[in-house]
């Protein structure tokens, strides 16, 4: 049985908090252009992590991972996005790695501005990919298409995964059903 103190109740957002959400999804998505942009052949990931910490610290705002540490993990995230290349899936650590033509970069970002969280990522393929790298993304962007057109009132969070996985596996790929989304909005 649950206990009580375990339990959360769902805050709804007044016209005051999605004021802040707007602004804190202006600075993420301002974040991610500059990221993608900078994101160049022999650019390093921590390189890109040191911007998007200095363009949230410009904007007012904190990286929404940083410090970050779930209750399963010993240590806090020690970053301020997550740089994950090629067959790293999500959560690689930004390090010394510099891009090179044919990498898939993917970029996950939180902000939390004034206590408002927002939260996104992105694939961004550096120089010339190959065909199947390039298959796969307009696969993913197909998915994202389908889905934001399923989400709506009456629609489960059930439904829209369907329609991902339907998606990806028409077109020959696979989802890693272990990775979930999250919600956003006061906490991460």
């Amino acid at each position: 049985m649950q206990k009580a103190e375990d339990k959360k109740m769902i805050r709804l957002k007044n016209a005051n908090d999605l004021k802040m959400l707007r602004q804190s999804g202006r600075i993420l998505k301002e974040t991610l252009q500059t990221l993608k942009n900078s994101a160049k052949e022999k650019t390093s990931l921590r390189s890109l992590d040191l911007t998007a910490r200095r363009l949230l610290n410009e904007a007012g705002a904190k990286p929404a991972f940083l410090g970050y540490k779930p209750d399963d993990r010993s240590k806090p995230y020690p970053d301020a996005i997550c740089a994950s290349v090629n067959a790293v899936v999500v959560h690689g650590l930004p390090d010394d790695y510099r891009l090179k033509s044919g990498d898939l970069l993917k970029i996950d970002i939180g902000v939390n501005y004034k206590g408002f969280y927002t939260d996104s990522a992105l694939t961004i393929p550096i120089g010339k990919i190959s065909s199947k790298a390039a298959r796969l993304l307009e696969t993913g962007k197909e998915a994202l298409i389908k889905a934001i057109s399923a989400a709506k009132a009456g629609s489960t969070t059930g439904d829209i995964g369907f329609i991902i996985q339907r998606t990806a596996e028409d077109a020959g790929f696979k989802v890693i059903k272990e990775l979930t989304g999250h919600g956003i909005g006061f906490e991460l």
